[in-house]
């Protein structure tokens, strides 16, 4: 009786060596996706916890500024540390930012408005054009207050 020594079957070593690389391909997969879902939740985060801000009735003096801000988010601003950001028609900063604390002010409430006047350290020059930004402590982004002619 002849013994037959078929080995058409996979041998053990080659077995755990394909167990093991699907074990890593899932594992790298399931990292994937908990890393996209918590990308995703933090940004919906975020989004949730940013401050909507509204600015209108934009005044350019050559020595001062003033615009009236409206709080239209849900939650109250912190606005003690604000810079303003003067720039020139090139996109240039014009000034150092000018950093107020605003924290006494209205808009700092959810819904309410207040308006605001700044004293330029330094002059603007008569009839440029300037831009103006806010920037809020713990925003994600400048907020534009308007263009305006300094007069």
């Amino acid at each position: 009786m002849p013994v037959f020594h078929d080995r058409s079957g996979i041998t053990p070593i080659v077995a755990t060596v394909l167990l093991l690389l699907m074990i890593v391909a899932m594992s790298g997969a399931v990292f994937t996706f908990m890393m996209d879902l918590q990308e995703r939740a933090q940004d919906d985060l975020l989004e949730d916890m940013q401050t909507r801000i509204s600015t209108m009735s934009l005044n350019c003096e050559t020595d001062e500024i003033s615009f009236r801000v409206r709080n239209t988010g849900d939650r109250n601003i912190d606005a003690s540390s604000v810079d303003i950001l003067i720039y020139d028609q090139q996109g240039s900063l014009t000034m150092n930012p000018i950093t107020e604390d605003w924290s006494d002010k209205d808009f700092t409430e959810a819904g309410a408005s207040d308006r605001v006047e700044i004293d330029l350290p330094q002059s603007l020059v008569e009839d440029d054009f300037y831009l103006i930004d806010l920037q809020f402590p713990m925003a994600n982004e400048d907020v534009r207050v308007g263009g305006c002619l300094a007069g």
